[in-house]
């Protein structure tokens, strides 16, 4: 028995490939099928997020949940010109307290531990004590690159210096790591275009194309004026 999704992806990818060709109602197809069907995703799991977590507790009698619902719910006032002035209190308390609480997460879990880091038990394996020096100054120098407090001159300026380099090193790293996810699942994708039955759906992909294509060319040699004509 054939997957429903061995015929769903096949003609995805194809409509997204077709753009490669021109740009045509199948590929913007696709890309509203694909923007569509995420929100949809991303709304559903946030609305059963909130009744999971925030009102069916509420109805069961956790009373402590009803000021963040009011706060979110106020934050669709900004949907009208008068009132989203009120959104802002709900703005400001969310940026106010994740900035606490993410403040307080990078001094406990990263800078601390890497003070802990710095300090490992010498002798007991040389590699993973280099490799926590390494992290530690990676880290450090990061830190001194975002302060703009004073001069980044001197050795100050040496620490930004290197601080720059390891940040380049981090998002290398992670956009390799992207790059290596979305690859995989792009192969995926593209195998299934030439395995049945998505083979089937190339062919019939690549007739269409291939039919475009003369029926543009016939358009465009009909509208070429010939040599007699424009002598004359």
């Amino acid at each position: 028995m054939v997957d429903l999704w061995q015929i769903i992806i096949p003609i995805e990818v194809l409509c997204i490939f077709s753009y490669f060709y021109r740009d045509n109602p199948f590929y913007k197809i696709a890309e509203h099928v694909f923007i569509g069907t995420a929100t949809g995703i991303a709304l559903s799991v946030a609305i059963q997020s909130t009744i999971l977590t925030g009102v069916k507790p509420l109805l069961a009698g956790k009373i402590s949940l009803l000021p963040p619902i009011v706060l979110g719910i106020l934050v669709f006032t900004r949907i009208t010109k008068k009132w989203i002035w009120i959104s802002q209190y709900s703005f400001a308390l969310l940026i106010g307290v994740g900035t606490g609480v993410s403040s307080r997460g990078v001094v406990s879990a990263t800078i601390i531990r890497l003070i802990g880091t710095v300090i490992p038990a010498w002798g007991t394996d040389m590699w993973s004590n280099v490799e926590a020096l390494i992290y530690f100054i990676m880290a450090a120098t990061i830190l001194i690159y975002f302060l703009f407090s004073f001069e980044h001159s001197g050795a100050v300026g040496y620490m930004a210096t290197i601080g720059q380099y390891s940040m380049m090193v981090f998002f290398g790293q992670r956009y390799s790591g992207y790059i290596y996810s979305f690859t995989s699942n792009a192969l995926y994708g593209i195998g299934l275009i030439f395995t049945p039955p998505g083979i089937y759906i190339t062919i019939i992909g690549i007739i269409i194309v291939t039919a475009d294509a003369l029926l543009q060319y016939s358009r465009n040699k009909s509208t070429i004026p010939e040599a007699g004509d424009s002598a004359g």
